[in-house]
């Protein structure tokens, strides 16, 4: 099986900085995410905003959020939030 993958730089455009921190409070608010990871909430509120389907990290944070609560979260905004993965999981799943 041969599966090709597409990568692409994302960058989130000034207009839409505002946007990140509102939905990044409202996961923080929430309690997603402790108060003092405010940087893993930006960086998945980015990935949503960027419409990625996988977020790869080994980040215990950000493999701790509960995916169905924070959909319904990013919903409110309308976003999609990624697919949490490790690499070891990506890899397994190419196998």
């Amino acid at each position: 099986m041969f599966t090709v993958w597409s990568f692409r730089r994302g960058i989130v455009a000034p207009v839409a900085e505002s946007r990140v921190a509102e939905t990044t409070r409202r996961i923080l608010f929430a309690g997603q995410l402790p108060p003092s990871e405010r940087h893993d909430a930006f960086i998945l509120t980015e990935a949503a905003l960027l419409d990625c389907l996988l977020l790869v990290t080994d980040d215990s944070e950000l493999r701790g959020v509960d995916l169905r609560r924070l959909g319904m979260e990013f919903a409110a905004f309308g976003l999609r939030p990624p697919t949490i993965v490790t690499s070891r999981e990506l890899l397994r799943y190419c196998r």
